[in-house]
């Protein structure tokens, strides 16, 4: 469980970080006027480098947390795939239509769409399904699992919130023009390509949000692209990747995607420190290293 939990996460910590369309990567290539296609290329590159990470897990062992809560021979037996997979569906299907719908076929229908397909109705629909689905193994059931699922989420929530609260107090600082007035004068050589990953990396540690690291970094390295050398139509995409590897340095409490893993697999806090983020640091050094190496051949 230790490794499928360590090799999930940091798939999915990869790609969310490096490879677009996600939110972050996408602003970043924005804001750095990076060719996105290149970055999708070459963001895969290195995800699929860095993602080696899951050896961290196989010295642990953890029960996993179904073989606790789940007795296979209860009611819950006779649930269809199905059924299982509906919750989860039908919000990701609701948002996918209301990005293709044709909203000049009908305005009402259009504006209907709209609305089921925003996030949060979604999700609400998806919670709404599950536990219309949940009450057919009665009340006492759907009372044990509802416990479960608040016990495992609470603590995301609460440690999202506080992550936003604290974000809210460093955008209050004067940060970003201490950052860029630091960096400005520095000369690396083709090592400037460095200087994105650490502003990256101490965003990421100090709030918790991989893409407020990836987004405020690229704000900051916009002006200062053609000073660090990193202006050029090969070179563009490599800066993009290098925060995308400093904003996976490193998840610890303060970061609610941690809570997500521990909470989830079974992981107390002291194991997920040595799991999670330590295959976070070692995903992210080892990204931006690959990077490095891009920055040479590719010149």
């Amino acid at each position: 469980m230790a490794a499928l939990a360590v090799a999930l996460s940091m798939g999915l910590y990869a790609t969310h970080c490096l490879v677009p369309p996600t939110p972050g990567s996408v602003a970043a290539a924005e804001a750095l006027n990076a060719d996105l296609g290149r970055v999708i290329a070459l963001g895969l590159v290195v995800a699929g480098v860095v993602i080696a990470a899951a050896w961290a897990g196989r010295r642990w062992y953890i029960e996993p947390p179904l073989a606790r809560a789940i007795d296979p021979g209860g009611a819950e037996s006779g649930t269809s795939w199905v059924t299982a997979f509906a919750p989860i569906m039908l919000p990701v299907g609701l948002i996918a239509m209301r990005s293709f719908w044709p909203g000049e076929t009908g305005v009402s229908w259009a504006t209907v769409m709209a609305w089921l397909g925003d996030p949060n109705v979604a999700l609400l629909v998806g919670a709404l399904l599950a536990l219309g689905l949940a009450r057919g193994h009665g009340l006492v059931q759907l009372g044990e699992w509802s416990s479960e699922a608040l016990r495992s989420a609470g603590a995301i929530v609460l440690v999202t919130g506080a992550g936003g609260a604290f974000w809210a107090v460093l955008r209050a600082t004067p940060q970003a023009e201490v950052i860029g007035d630091g960096l400005a004068p520095m000369d690396l050589g083709r090592f400037n390509i460095i200087l994105p990953f650490l502003v990256a990396a101490g965003l990421k540690t100090a709030q918790g949000s991989s893409t407020v690291a990836i987004v405020t970094t690229a704000s900051l390295m916009a002006p200062l692209m053609t000073v660090l050398g990193l202006a050029e139509p090969t070179a563009v995409p490599l800066p993009v990747l290098a925060l995308g590897a400093g904003s996976m340095t490193v998840s610890h409490v303060n970061d609610s995607y941690f809570w997500v893993i521990t909470q989830l697999s079974g992981l107390t806090v002291g194991p997920g420190y040595r799991l999670v983020t330590l295959a976070s640091g070692i995903v992210g050094v080892t990204g931006i290293v690959v990077v490095v190496l891009f920055r040479f051949v590719l010149g």
